[in-house]
């Protein structure tokens, strides 16, 4: 199958070529060249376009051809220059698309995928369409601190790496900071703040989010300079800056200068006029070109009025396409909890959307990724709350300009909680109930009416009674005298009465009383002492008075009784709760044993106040938290100057955000510090840490800080694990090696050192660097029968890590086993030299033999080493023959005793003789024939 890539004109040269020399050689052949088709030509309609991909989305690449002569066209997929078959997470529409559901990284869905389109025996590749993840980058600047003078111009900056531009805000001390007319902010991840006043010192710092992913920077501190800005020439805080951006998107230049009040012109240095309905100047100097086209690619020159030595200027360039903002947005409340979105779809190509939305006033901001077609159903809302939305279109170029705003408010709920009842008596059959109006919060809606419960004492079923919602007051009428009533109120919205817990709607009771509460009698009075203390002052009592029954108790909570005899006229109640309201019940008690008049008196305690010589303690301001290194974080904070005299130190206390990944719980690290900074060391690389600050004083501990967040930095790398080796050949050697788990660390490159020498200098070690991403390597040319020194270490950006130390042997090369000849050449050699060696040993024993003629001996038998007598042995055994000339034979005993002197020399002629096989033998002459008797070793030196 002839398959080349497409050129200009999207023809086949390839296929034309081989088309042309096919007929030729038809014709030539005598053959009937008709199934040849010169006049095919196949082109692509549609080709596939590469794309950021969010993860989890739904990606879609699509692909179609035809031909001109309308031969079937088939078409197939490869990804990375291998074919690609279709399954269940990768389908192949009919129409030749390729859709991949729930586009994930980990499942290789990343690559360069190509289209491929078939038509017989011919094939043409479509251009590589690269689809990659979009992820949130890194921050790679961080707002700084600041100084800046009462009416000077202010500028924070922060900046984020990434495939695509993350939506960027501001905060203020920790909380959302809405743009204003002094409050600029850009798009850029640029904040300006204008003609500066004391109102604006604080800490700020910026919050990237996209798709769901979520990053705070550093935080800066802006303070306030002595002297003034005008009295400093004014300067360019920031100069515009070259800038190439998509077809029909928004630019923006800035030109700040360093005191407000001061105006900024812009130009172009080709002279064309600024288009007037397609820009503005905003802030204190910034140029705003919306919908960019190519007549405006062009030098922007900007300079301060008045001014003329203080200017810059930047190029405009333009390339792309940006998406379309999306049309007809609409919102529909599904619940208390729920608004459904909706709008027009893009009808280009697009790789998601973002839902942007907060709540009004002042909420805080957040973003949904939207992956599929709309509506889009936003959930976790605030009940009965107001909504501000806006929508995004995301393509390979980046983002659109935001839809149009839309508010939507979510529906009503129930309320979370019940209104706070208060009772005073009216009659002595009478109660007033009252209650407070719920907050915002607690109501979830508009209350639309309250039901009353009330019940005396101990009754099983409590009466009900219902009011409007615009009542907060109801009289109890035609109660019993002297008893105890409870009373509780429910609130409902338009979605009806909440369940609550009875922990959650308490009861709170009143004796109906024969009087009413007293108010200017002058025989009894509460006085207010302090925020814990109230004293009660009572008489002179009547001849008829007994006593005082004193009940009082914290709205909503447990009652405490007090009595007092008749000659007791005033008591001190202590131990109260500083600003709470409390309930005194206070009735006479009677000679006759009855009950009499009964008081009722709300008192509210005051809250607790300082002493006048201890000033108000105030919380430590951490200025700043920046990460010294891996394992440390400075942190440096300031107290107010009239607090500062008597602290006596600080408690700097960092806590671990989250665990590591493998379930280890990470220590919480405390320091010690008199001084307003410190360094807290001992902490684990690549983590974020919560900073608190504490106050210490003579007499115990202060107020602590807000806490802020500060990361670690990426470590050096840690001592490498595991660190095998096998050969893989004669010259060759594999090392494999793993990583400590949650390392705080990435690799860039494993380094690898080896020679044979380990004393050797270092010049002459031999180097093999790995890629980081890899755990082994293999070290190719290596002496065959070698011991190699090896040392390996990881690294990365901040340096090497601990070496790891090993030896290796490497096997036997193939040069030196040598060819199957030279095999047999040796084997024939030692063949030889061992036929040499027992040729001579014969040949000495023969001159032996004819030299030395054995003696000759009595006829007499040897005897074995054991005593007995023997004929002539052979090979090792005793042979005894018996009758008939048959012979036994056996083995020798194992143990030979010494021989005697008899034994050992029976005549003068006998000699010893050490024979090759290590063993002596006794040579003697018997009946003309020799025969040897064999005795060990050491026998025989006996």
């Amino acid at each position: 199958m002839h398959q080349r890539r497409r050129t200009d004109g999207r023809s086949v040269v390839g296929v034309c070529f081989t088309f042309v020399v096919a007929k030729y050689l038809a014709q030539a052949t005598g053959f009937d060249s008709s199934f040849v088709d010169v006049d095919v030509d196949l082109k692509f309609t549609r080709e596939p376009e590469g794309a950021k991909a969010v993860r989890g989305s739904r990606m879609v690449l699509d692909c179609s051809a035809n031909s001109s002569n309308g031969s079937d066209v088939t078409i197939s997929w490869r990804k990375d220059g291998e074919a690609l078959t279709p399954d269940s997470r990768r389908l192949l529409l009919a129409n030749g698309s390729l859709v991949i559901q729930q586009f994930a990284k980990q499942q290789g869905d990343e690559g360069i995928y190509e289209c491929i389109a078939s038509a017989g025996r011919y094939t043409l590749v479509s251009h590589p369409a690269e689809l990659e993840e979009a992820v949130l980058g890194t921050f790679s600047g961080h707002p700084s601190s600041m100084g800046i003078p009462v009416g000077g111009n202010a500028r924070f900056k922060c900046s984020i790496d990434g495939i695509l531009k993350p939506n960027i805000t501001w905060r203020k001390n920790g909380v959302s900071l809405s743009p204003s007319e002094r409050s600029i902010q850009l798009s850029s991840g640029v904040l300006q703040l204008l003609n500066v006043a004391s109102s604006d010192i604080g800490t700020y710092s910026c919050h990237a989010s996209i798709f769901g992913r979520e990053a705070d920077s550093h935080v800066a501190e802006l303070s306030i300079e002595s002297g003034t800005e005008a009295a400093a020439p004014v300067r360019l805080l920031s100069r515009p800056e070259d800038q190439e951006v998509r077809l029909g998107s928004t630019v923006t230049f800035e030109c700040l200068p360093s005191i407000n009040g001061y105006s900024v012109l812009w130009s172009r240095k080709d002279g064309a006029a600024i288009p007037r309905d397609r820009s503005r100047t905003f802030g204190c100097g910034n140029l705003e070109i919306q919908s960019v086209r190519l007549t405006d690619v062009a030098n922007y020159s900007c300079r301060i009025a008045n001014v003329s030595s203080v200017g810059a200027q930047a190029k405009l360039t333009v390339t792309g396409t940006s998406p379309i903002p999306p049309s007809g947005l609409r919102a529909h409340s599904i619940d208390s909890r729920s608004i459904e979105l909706t709008w027009d779809p893009s009808p280009a190509f697009v790789v998601g959307y973002s839902v942007n939305y907060w709540s009004l006033p002042g909420g805080r901001g957040r973003q949904e990724v939207v992956t599929r077609q709309p509506p889009q159903r936003i959930t976790n809302l605030q009940p009965f709350t107001n909504y501000t939305f806006f929508v995004k279109t995301y393509n390979r170029w980046g983002d659109s300009e935001p839809s149009q705003y839309i508010v939507q408010a979510t529906l009503e709920d129930v309320p979370v909680v019940a209104p706070t009842v208060h009772i005073d008596p009216l009659t002595a059959t009478s109660l007033l109930i009252f209650w407070n109006e719920l907050e915002p919060h607690e109501a979830r809606g508009i209350i639309v009416q309250y039901k009353i419960f009330y019940r005396k004492q101990d009754a099983a079923t409590p009466n009900e009674i219902t009011v409007p919602g615009t009542v907060l007051q109801h009289d109890l009428t035609d109660l019993e005298a002297n008893e105890r009533y409870s009373v509780r109120v429910l609130a409902a919205t338009a979605a009806g009465f909440p369940r609550l817990q009875d922990d959650q709607w308490p009861w709170v009771s009143r004796i109906v009383g024969e009087s009413t509460d007293g108010e200017g009698n002058a025989n009894l009075e509460i006085h207010v002492l302090n925020a814990t203390t109230v004293q009660i002052i009572w008489g002179p009592p009547k001849p008829n008075e007994d006593g005082l029954e004193i009940c009082f108790k914290l709205f909503g909570g447990q009652p405490k009784t007090v009595y007092l005899v008749a000659d007791q006229t005033e008591h001190i109640l202590d131990g109260l709760v500083p600003d709470s309201d409390y309930e005194f019940e206070i009735r006479i008690l009677l000679t006759d044993g009855n009950n009499g008049d009964l008081y009722v008196r709300t008192v509210r305690t005051p809250p607790l106040e300082m002493p006048p010589s201890q000033p108000p303690r105030l919380a430590p301001l951490i200025l700043d938290a920046a990460a010294v290194n891996d394992t440390a974080i400075q942190v440096s904070w300031q107290t107010t100057a009239g607090d500062a005299g008597s602290i006596v130190g600080y408690v700097v206390r960092c806590v671990p955000v989250s665990d590591r990944s493998d379930g280890e719980k990470l220590k919480e690290i405390f320091v010690n510090s008199t001084e307003t900074s410190a360094v807290v060391t001992g902490l684990v690389p690549m983590t974020e840490y919560e900073i608190v600050v504490q106050s210490y004083y003579g007499n115990g501990p202060g107020p602590s800080s807000s806490a802020v967040t500060c990361h670690t930095e990426e470590g050096r790398p840690p001592a490498l694990l595991h660190v095998t080796w096998f050969l893989q050949g004669p010259t060759a050697v594999q090392l494999n090696w793993r990583m400590p788990p949650n390392a705080g660390a990435g690799v860039s490159q494993y380094v690898i050192l080896y020679c044979e020498d380990k004393f050797a200098s270092d010049d002459r070690w031999e180097a093999h660097v790995e890629n980081g991403s890899l755990c082994f390597t293999v070290i190719n040319g290596l002496k065959g029968r070698t011991v190699y020194q090896i040392r390996m270490h990881a690294e990365n950006k901040n340096g090497a890590g601990p070496v790891s130390v090993l030896k290796v042997l490497t096997g036997i090369p193939h040069d030196e086993g040598g060819s199957s000849n030279d095999r047999l050449m040796g084997i024939v050699i030692g063949v030889g030299i061992s036929g040499g060696c027992i040729v001579i040993c014969i040949i000495i024993i023969l001159l032996r033999n004819r030299c030395f003629p054995p003696p000759q001996r009595s006829p007499a038998l040897a005897k074995h080493a054991n005593g007995i007598a023997t004929p002539p042995h052979c090979k090792g055994y005793v042979i005894g023959c018996r009758d008939g000339g048959r012979c036994d034979g056996h083995e020798p005993d194992g143990t030979t005793p010494m021989l005697t002197q008899s034994q050992d020399h029976e005549t003068g002629d006998g000699r010893l003789e050490m024979l090759l096989s290590g063993r002596v033998d006794l040579w003697s002459s018997v009946d003309d024939s020799r025969r040897a008797h064999s005795v060990d070793r050491a026998t025989a030196v006996v």
